[in-house]
């Protein structure tokens, strides 16, 4: 029957499959291609896409591989095991000579971040219809790099890779995805900035100067997806004026908290008084979304982590929202799910790290209106209210004979 059907509709219903293998990602069906010269002609496209390697052994068995280099469309390079690094080399040898669409690298020495630095300027066929770019850089041209992206030490020249490897990246007309983590330091200028179409734009763990978000974000007109984790170097200012100039369809934001250091402690004589409690100063970002609201009308995901919105997003488009660390309550964000003010499209709300005041009348009425609630605020509600009814059915149909008193929501 498979041999009946269109080339067009045999190849979209393969690219669904899931992957079996890094190296051929769906050969459980190579054997049922050896059946067939007509699914073998058709079907190799789909089931050659797409390659995932792990390691310096599997790379050397895909380049070894025949009948492969002709179909790959999108490449992923995982973290190594044993804390070794994609060379410049192998990103030489895997990228050219093939028209890619995705191309995603974990792990890469610093010659490696240079030479595909390069490849991006120089371009070529393996970049010219790329569409998706996900790049996770470590310690690379001296700088070493903390979990939390602070830099540890200089143990040589930074210059300025990492505004050359940004500048590469957008220079990509096809490019529409972009992923950066652990991006170094950099200064990037609007007069160096290229024409770019990106629609999704993701940076963690990352130092960013003002400059270059002032730079990046208001030139990026087409951009509908913006994440901003663990990312720092950019002030209030910078960030809220480059916020304001975009037309989003969902923004994530989770952004440190950033302690002044703390004062070298002085010996002096022990007093008996207590001494007055340090008192942190207020968030950075504190508010930061309030007066933005209403330039962030066209939102349908919001996910913030951080006292960064002090009043209920009233947003008209939001189909789901996620809040961490948050100083807004389930009473606070009632009026998004009941009453005039409650918003159609929304479908799920998360809440973490917050109050619990209202918990219980905010997750009744989110249920009544079809909207999923999570976090820890709620969980307590969601275990009485699962208890309630359980006991309910043990009433209606018995469980060994036995009643149990059915308690109260509240109680």
């Amino acid at each position: 029957m498979l041999t009946t059907l269109p080339p067009e509709l045999l190849t979209s219903i393969l690219s669904h499959l899931p992957l079996h293998s890094s190296l051929r990602p769906n050969s459980a069906l190579l054997p049922l291609l050896s059946t067939s010269k007509h699914l073998r002609t058709h079907c190799s496209p789909a089931l050659n896409a797409r390659v995932e390697l792990r390691s310096a052994e599997e790379l050397e068995r895909f380049l070894e591989a025949e009948g492969m280099e002709e179909w790959v469309r999108e490449v992923v390079l995982w973290r190594p095991a044993g804390g070794r690094r994609w060379s410049a080399e192998q990103l030489r040898r895997v990228l050219g000579g093939r028209r890619l669409r995705e191309l995603r690298v974990a792990g890469m020495e610093g010659e490696g971040v240079e030479e595909l630095s390069r490849m991006l300027e120089e371009g070529g066929r393996w970049c010219e219809g790329l569409e998706r770019l996900g790049l996770e850089l470590e310690a690379w041209e001296g700088v070493a790099w903390s979990g939390e992206g602070e830099r540890l030490a200089v143990v040589g020249s930074a210059g300025g890779g990492g505004a050359r490897l940004l500048a590469a990246c957008l220079s990509l007309r096809s490019l529409r995805s972009l992923s950066l983590s652990h991006l170094p330091r950099c200064t990037l200028s609007l007069p160096t900035l290229p024409t770019h179409s990106l629609r999704r734009l993701e940076l963690s763990n990352s130092t960013i100067s003002d400059e270059t978000l002032l730079a990046l974000l208001p030139a990026s007109r087409s951009l509908r997806h913006l994440s901003l984790v663990s990312c720092r170097g950019f002030n209030r200012q910078a960030l809220s004026t480059s916020l304001s100039s975009l037309s989003l369809h969902s923004l994530v934001l989770s952004l440190p908290y950033l302690h002044p250091p703390s004062p070298p402690s002085s010996p002096s004589r022990p007093s008996l008084s207590p001494r007055p409690q340090a008192r942190h100063p207020p968030h950075p970002l504190l508010d930061l979304l309030d007066p933005l609201l209403p330039t962030l009308a066209h939102l349908t995901h919001l996910s913030l982590t951080g006292p960064l919105l002090s009043t209920p997003p009233f947003l008209p488009s939001l189909i789901s929202l996620s809040l961490s660390a948050t100083s807004l309550s389930p009473s606070a964000l009632l009026p998004l799910v009941q009453g005039p003010t409650r918003l159609g499209r929304l479908r799920s709300i998360e809440l973490r790290g917050a109050s619990s005041e209202g918990a219980e009348e905010f997750w009744g009425a989110a249920r009544d209106r079809d909207v999923d609630v999570s976090g820890e605020a709620f969980e307590e509600v969601g275990r009485r209210v699962g208890w309630a009814v359980e006991c309910v059915v043990e009433e209606v149909v018995g469980v060994g004979g036995r009643r149990r008193k059915r308690p109260s929501i509240g109680s």
